[in-house]
């Protein structure tokens, strides 16, 4: 039973007025029965005359339930009056809806407000089906494991969001029975509740709330290839092909298979015969030095991108290779270590008491002392001189950026202008320092303005955080494949630019690819019918959202968060717009084309005739409501 708050109700007038309140725009047949019985029982109503009467649902046997049909006695439903001057459209659904006056003669169950339009859906069928579809949606994707506040069993709800299982066994049944191949982990699984025999996790995906919280211990019993974990604290016995993902990894017997963008500080066992990869990974506590066990023979090791100490162990066999890259670590080889190729680059150091028969190879190994020695075995020559030493320097100062501060009086295009002590104050000199010292940022400072006719092709121009350092983008000027970060931009868009964390704001002519970014104000989109625009994980900067002027061109929104209003739109061409959570206003003056919705939001559609608006794939609480409620009533 939904018992509406928004739903008032003038008992005195005649015809009784239902009135919804504002910001409500849709109200389900089931609602405004439930809402009306419960008024009528409350004592200080029980004197008016009844207002409502309902029929339907009952059951015909295979799923099929006869539909619901309200009748409202000498009642009409309204909707608040809106401010105007535009009008919102709202909705009554679910069902069918009529009215009688106090005479029985039949009268419109809708009373008018000021703009506001109210839409009736009428059911020309008398049947509700039950969907399997519901029952799956409910799980989000997977199965939910809780050893702790779980339920035991395999009929639904047992595995859902809701109601997870308390057991590895009825969540690996479940899952196979539905088809998924996630299990996601609510309370540590650990000592007692550890994953053990007979459990067969081959080729699933394990997901825990976090790697701090989530201890997930598996027994040797258990079968584990081809399982990928992520947001776990993991230790046990894996088998082969594991990937470890986003989590913290304690001992474990790890057979072989990829640990990527984990924290480490157990030892590790390596097993299997066949190549492990430790990639991107980091020491967590510097008293928990993680040791890599080669387990003699058979097995080669790369852990590119390491960060921390690391300390590798055991490895007897002539033929294995380590390939180690340190960014911003250290290495030590233990005497253990009697043979093999073992190469070390990167950022860092290397502590070597590896036997005589070890090969150990730190020529791409960067750290203090490694300077110092290619410094002096360098031939000085001419500052800019191809080869030269303090070419060499240059670039290194730079670091690949070059800095760019407005009003800053430096100007020039040699060094040191253009690092951070000495930012330039044309986009011209940055550009051609960054041509000069094979650098591809340009870090803006402070608030700046590209000129028409720049050339940023290639380029990355990125400022300290989105919304504190604003870019004006003049006409024409050449954005072939440059990205901008962090930035506030108005002005101009170029073509195929790439635009990740910036707040976009009045931005005309927009074209290429958005992520991360938020907007504000009027977008207008390149009106072509060639230009396409993406854009993922991207939203308004404020609750009252953003418009985009769309024209003739194609565009496809992923995973976009708040409040969109589609204006303008008149190619043939498709708006597709994919919901993490918002609403979409397609604007009266899209007139033709497609605006394709999909995800967790709502629509108000305020369309012309010649615009389709597909709302088919679009989800949201009433929608779920309605159909929770249909299925189990």
């Amino acid at each position: 039973m939904a018992i509406r708050s928004d739903i008032s109700i003038d008992w005195i007038s005649s015809p009784r007025i239902i009135t919804v309140a504002s910001p409500s725009v849709e109200l389900t047949m089931q609602d405004l029965l439930d809402t009306l019985r419960a008024r009528e029982d409350d004592i200080e109503n029980m004197g008016y005359k009844s207002i409502v009467d309902g029929s339907g649902k009952q059951n015909l046997g295979g799923g099929t339930k006869v539909g619901i049909t309200i009748q409202l006695l000498n009642a009409k439903v309204a909707f608040e009056a809106r401010p105007g001057p535009d009008w919102v459209l709202c909705s009554l659904i679910g069902g069918n809806l009529v009215a009688i006056d106090e005479f029985g003669g039949d009268i419109d169950p809708r009373h008018p407000t000021a703009f506001v339009t109210i839409d009736r859906t009428s059911s020309a069928s008398a049947t509700l089906q039950e969907q399997d579809a519901l029952q799956y949606s409910s799980f989000g994707g997977g199965v939910s494991v809780d050893v702790v506040n779980g339920i035991s069993g395999r009929d639904y709800p047992a595995g859902n969001q809701e109601y997870p299982v308390d057991n590895m066994a009825d969540a690996i049944f479940i899952a196979d029975d539905r088809g998924f191949r996630k299990l996601f982990i609510r309370e540590p699984m650990e000592g007692a509740d550890a994953i053990d025999t007979p459990s067969d996790l081959d080729g699933f995906t394990i997901i825990g709330d976090s790697s701090v919280n989530t201890k997930l211990e598996i027994n040797p019993g258990a079968s584990c290839r081809n399982l990928t974990i992520r947001e776990c604290d993991v230790f046990g016995t894996l088998d082969g092909s594991t990937h470890l993902v986003d989590c913290k990894v304690g001992e474990i017997n790890y057979v072989n298979g990829h640990i990527d963008h984990c924290g480490l500080y157990g030892n590790i066992y390596l097993g299997g015969s066949k190549e492990a990869v430790i990639s991107n990974c980091y020491i967590i506590n510097q008293d928990l030095i993680p040791v890599v066990d080669m387990g003699g023979s058979g097995q080669d090791l790369a852990m590119p991108n390491y960060s921390g100490l690391v300390i590798v162990r055991n490895l007897t066999s002539g033929t294995e290779e380590i390939g180690i890259g340190l960014n911003a670590g250290m290495a030590i080889i233990e005497p253990t270590v009697t043979a093999g190729t073992i190469i070390i680059g990167g950022n860092g150091m290397v502590q070597d008491f590896s036997g005589e028969n070890a090969d150990v190879n730190i020529d791409g190994l960067m750290n203090k002392q490694a300077i110092s020695e290619a410094l002096l075995a360098t031939p000085i020559g001419e500052f800019d001189d191809d080869g030269s030493v303090g070419l060499a320097f240059a670039k290194a100062e730079y670091g690949g950026t070059i800095s760019v501060e407005a009003g800053s009086g430096n100007n020039g295009q040699s060094y040191p202008m253009g690092t951070h002590s000495y930012p330039v104050e044309t986009i011209a000199d940055a550009v051609a320092l960054a041509t000069k010292y094979d650098c591809h940022d340009i870090h803006i400072h402070d608030d700046f303005t590209i000129p028409t006719g720049s050339d940023l092709s290639e380029m990355r121009l990125s400022g300290s955080r989105s919304g504190k350092t604003t870019i004006t983008i003049e006409p024409d000027v050449i954005t072939t494949d440059t990205l901008f970060t962090n930035l506030q931009i108005t002005g101009e868009s170029g073509c195929s630019a790439v635009y990740e964390n910036c707040l976009i704001n009045d931005l005309t002519e927009i074209c290429g690819s958005f992520y991360d970014c938020q907007f504000d104000g009027n977008n207008a989109i390149q009106d072509e019918l060639t230009t396409s625009v993406y854009m993922r994980n991207c939203s308004a900067k404020d609750r009252f959202g953003t418009i985009f002027d769309v024209g003739r061109a194609s565009i496809s929104f992923q995973g976009w968060v708040s409040r969109i209003f589609i204006a303008n739109k008149y190619g043939p061409n498709s708006v597709n717009i994919n919901f993490t959570m918002g609403w979409v206003t397609a604007n009266p003056d899209c007139v033709d084309g497609s605006i394709n919705m999909s995800g967790t939001g709502y629509c108000t559609d305020l369309s012309a005739a010649g615009c389709n608006v597909n709302q088919s794939k679009l989800n949201n609480k009433d929608i779920q409501a309605e159909t929770i409620l249909d299925a189990v009533a």
